[in-house]
């Protein structure tokens, strides 16, 4: 049986002009028509036709109308990394996502996800909620599926990332290029994950034998410009640590390009290791390229969506769980092993 890939390549386009070809959004697209009539041709010669989301969770084009809710104050260097995964999925399972993305204030999301369904959305994905969110979720039925984006919960269906192996990574690879000095730049506001992260770098660190100077906790917006005066600070401070881990790409960006106009050199007065929540190839284009730990948002967004596409067609019951792991990448501003004696 021909697959909207098959369609896609008999008429030299992409599965996604399938899609917007097939669900009968081309004009609106601007998807010009002798494309149109091509895609059209192959899927009738290959007896191809889009399968439709259950009747029920339809609106008038046929999609699926999913809406990620994302709180005001976190970073949005993530959000077109899950939207690359939604895409993927979108190909995969040969249906339409229209996705929302709609920002709420923290700790009132009961401001914005209605308990009863309005039939405007079909599905959510909720990121970066603080506590009094979560317990909302928790303490309601809510009218639609959901899954809560890397925050935990026993009554919720979660994707998540192991936080505490996050900053574990980062630990243990400062410690194998024998780094013995090391301080943190903590992003606010400190969500829960932040401070897991934080825990597993410092305890992992202990373990190791490398000291954490507590002078050199830094505080800093979560961004390139937090991470400019960051250094500045900390490029004014008698001493450094021979490492610093950043919460962070979007820091560890500033923070670099700081501390280099005050002739502080990355890797070698000083390395850097970061949370990876941006592109991971724009990483390694700066210089130094960055070492990151990184988060695979388009993994997790794509395991977000394939949960709710199980609970809309009724092939998942009860709560799910999925835990995804970080990624380490070695770049330039970690130090050379033969240069972390101090």
């Amino acid at each position: 049986m021909a697959n909207i890939r098959d369609v896609a390549t008999l008429a030299k386009v992409s599965p996604a002009t399938v899609s917007i070809v097939l669900n009968h959004r081309a004009q609106e697209r601007g998807i010009p028509p002798v494309t149109q009539k091509a895609v059209m041709d192959a899927a009738a010669a290959l007896h191809y036709s889009l399968r439709k989301a259950p009747r029920h969770l339809r609106l008038a084009d046929n999609a699926i109308t999913l809406c990620i809710y994302v709180e005001m104050d976190y970073s949005s260097n993530f959000l077109l990394r899950m939207l690359n995964g939604i895409r993927s999925q979108m190909t995969e399972n040969e249906i339409e996502l229209n996705t929302l993305i709609s920002p709420f204030i923290k700790n009132r999301l009961s401001d914005k996800l209605p308990l009863q369904n309005n039939h405007t959305m079909h599905a959510a994905i909720i990121a970066a909620p603080y506590a009094k969110d979560v317990e909302y979720l928790e303490n309601n039925r809510i009218g639609i599926p959901f899954v809560l984006y890397n925050r935990p919960s026993q009554t919720c269906n979660t994707v998540e990332i192991d936080n505490y192996g996050v900053g574990r990574q980062a630990a243990e690879h400062l410690a194998e290029r024998g780094v013995k000095t090391v301080g943190i730049v903590s992003a606010i506001p400190s969500y829960p994950v932040i401070r897991t992260r934080n825990e597993g770098f410092t305890e992992t660190c202990a373990l190791n034998g490398i000291d954490f100077l507590p002078k050199f906790r830094i505080t800093a917006d979560n961004s390139e410009s937090g991470g400019f005066e960051a250094g500045e600070r900390l490029a004014a401070m008698s001493g450094r640590p021979r490492a610093l881990f950043c919460d962070s790409d979007a820091i560890a960006r500033g923070l670099v390009f700081s501390l280099t106009r005050h002739g502080i050199r990355i890797p070698e007065d000083m390395g850097v290791v970061c949370v990876g929540m941006g592109d991971p190839k724009s990483l390694s284009y700066m210089t130094p390229s960055l070492t990151t730990v990184d988060i695979p948002h388009e993994e997790m967004s794509a395991q977000s969506v394939q949960m709710l596409l199980g609970i809309i067609q009724n092939k998942v019951s009860g709560v799910s769980h999925v835990m995804s792991e970080s990624r380490l990448l070695v770049r330039e501003s970690s130090p050379a092993p033969e240069a972390a004696a101090f």
